[in-house]
């Protein structure tokens, strides 16, 4: 009882400041956009953001489908709060508008003014707006939530968590990480409590919304955390068809999800039937086009197509060492095999890849750091992940944190010095081992085989190793020099995949500009908005390849958008 009021009495505080916090941030909003307007007054002209909606909504309303008349509803969400996102969703609600003739209605915060603003200059006037700070309706599901936290006392059970069929455990927990950048937990912590009310709470909101068996579409770009899960989950649960952003900035596709089975998958896990197309059809040319899209990466000179992350990763500011150098830098035997273990973002992406052998990536790291402490037949280099904010929030704990506190000392395990790039380690190391991510996908494509902790999205393809268990994961540590080289064919089947991620399933989006989202300051801002509007006015609906794409995957009930231009 003591313990319930002491909870109770944190919540109301904790609501109390995030209260607070919002309607300081819709002050300034409001106070930002007033001196906005005093000067597009002074200068007569229009800033940047409100140029790009006047320009957007009189093409829209000259070239939109105006003619809606079935009775279904498709659902456009946004909840990221950044137009790199908003603009995509917006792009695909109004094309499966056209096509179907459904009626496109917004589903965002009531806080969020400017995706209102967006969705409205799209000509989607109806909405569902999602209260964030009901006080009263909280504190009835907080009670709730702490009778069923009663019966939860691991991480275990708090994760594997469901309430109607979605994980709220999952979502909660996953969000935690996420933002507190606390990578795992051994034990409930009361913001559990509140990120669980929360989950609780927009569930509670979509069960209404989802009563309505009209909606037939929901649009997203984002299937992770609070709330996106949990809208993205009830809606599989509902027979609701999601379609999500797949890939970007510019360059994108589209995966259409059905079903609750597939609630955790990536975006990108592509099927075996999509990549024995390829392989059938564009053979030699998906292999060249994978493979030099990967050596591109590793001469660290990646392409204008490749991700965000591979450009951070291989840029041409790292420097390249040979074998002989590196052991030379770590005093090592240079007759011992190199392995490398790759360590993953530990707050990002922890539960959308399927099966896993440990629950978080840094468990994961956790538990290889320990069992390679005792195989000292084979060097072993631990590569950190290159790591950017989400939400203001860095990992409160480092991959370099974990590697000094459990190998320091042990001279057959080094950590790669962060100027030293990727492009050395295709010349150094005989196996690659991964927790997922995609270097259990590029290494395969350099002839070098790569051991994965779980089922990524690349995963079931046959060139990667995929222990069940742990202990068989381990055993693989053990026995690295038993490990087989690679076949031609599995190497062209990775080199295959690339090809699809990258080529065969995007395609550049004629009204997206190209961004960087992790800078995204006022010039970034207005040159985003300038470069949109530039686009937006000089568009042509008959010239866009975008579309038909995509008309093409709702037509013919494909999973993935497939580029027509090849």
């Amino acid at each position: 009882m003591v313990k319930s009021a002491f909870i109770i009495i944190l919540f109301i505080l904790y609501e109390y400041k995030k209260k607070i916090y919002l309607l300081k941030s819709r002050l300034f909003y409001l106070i930002n956009g007033f001196f906005g307007k005093i000067k597009e007054i002074i200068v007569n002209k229009k800033i940047s953001f409100h140029s790009y909606l006047e320009v957007n909504r009189i093409k829209w309303e000259k070239i939109d489908n105006s003619n809606n008349s079935s009775e279904y509803k498709i659902l456009i969400s946004n909840f990221v709060g950044h137009p790199g996102y908003t603009l995509p969703e917006c792009f695909l609600g109004k094309y499966l508008s056209k096509f179907s003739a459904f009626d496109a209605i917004g589903l965002l915060s009531n806080r969020d003014l400017s995706g209102k603003k967006i969705l409205k200059s799209f000509n989607i006037n109806k909405f569902y707006l999602y209260e964030e700070t009901n006080l009263l309706k909280k504190l009835k599901l907080l009670i709730k939530v702490i009778n069923i936290m009663k019966s939860v006392d691991s991480i275990d059970k708090f994760v594997n968590l469901q309430i109607d069929q979605i994980d709220l455990g999952k979502i909660s927990y996953d969000h935690y990480i996420r933002y507190t950048g606390i990578p795992s937990e051994n034990k409930i912590k009361l913001k559990f409590y509140f990120f669980l009310v929360e989950a609780f709470f927009i569930h509670e909101y979509c069960k209404k919304i989802f009563k309505d068996k009209k909606i037939s579409i929901l649009v997203a770009s984002e299937i992770q955390f609070i709330p996106a899960a949990v809208i993205f989950q009830n809606a599989l649960k509902n027979n609701v068809n999601v379609y999500a952003r797949d890939g970007g900035p510019s360059a994108f596709g589209v995966r259409k999800f059905t079903n609750s089975s597939e609630k955790n998958e990536s975006w990108c896990k592509y099927p075996k039937s999509l990549i024995d197309f390829a392989s059938k059809k564009y053979s030699k040319y998906a292999i060249k086009k994978g493979g030099e899209l990967i050596e591109r990466r590793f001469s660290n000179q990646p392409l204008d197509i490749d991700s965000l992350d591979a450009k951070l990763a291989h840029n041409k500011n790292l420097k390249s060492l040979t074998k002989k150098e590196l052991c030379n830098l770590f005093n090592w035997d240079v007759s011992k095999p190199i392995a490398c273990i790759f360590g993953n973002d530990l707050i990002d992406g922890n539960f959308v890849d399927g099966k896993r052998l440990f629950l978080e990536n840094i468990t994961w790291l956790k538990y290889t750091l320990k069992e390679i402490k005792e195989i000292k037949s084979v060097n072993w280099i631990v590569k950190e992940h290159h790591s950017r904010p989400y939400a203001g929030q860095h990992p409160k704990i480092t991959l370099a944190d974990v590697y000094y506190k459990i190998c320091d000392g042990n001279d057959h395990i080094k950590l790669l010095p962060n100027h030293i790039g990727g492009s050395s380690l295709k010349n150094l190391i005989s196996l690659a081992v991964v927790g997922g991510g995609t270097c259990g996908l590029e290494y395969p494509c350099l002839d070098i085989p790569a051991l994965v902790a779980g089922e990524p999205y690349y995963a079931g393809l046959g060139f990667t190793i995929e222990p069940q268990t742990q202990d068989e994961y381990f055993s693989y540590l053990r026995n690295i020099k038993k490990i087989p080289k690679l076949t031609p064919e599995q190497i062209n089947t990775a080199k295959i995949f690339v090809y699809v991620q990258f080529i065969l399933s995007k395609f550049k989006h004629p009204l997206m500009p190209v961004y960087n989202h992790t800078e995204f300051g006022k010039k970034s801002k207005d040159k985003f908005w300038n470069h949109s509007k530039h686009l937006i006015q000089n568009y042509n609906v008959e010239e866009d390849k975008f579309m038909r794409m995509f008309e093409n995957q709702y037509i013919n009930n494909n999973k993935y958008l497939i580029n027509l231009d090849i």
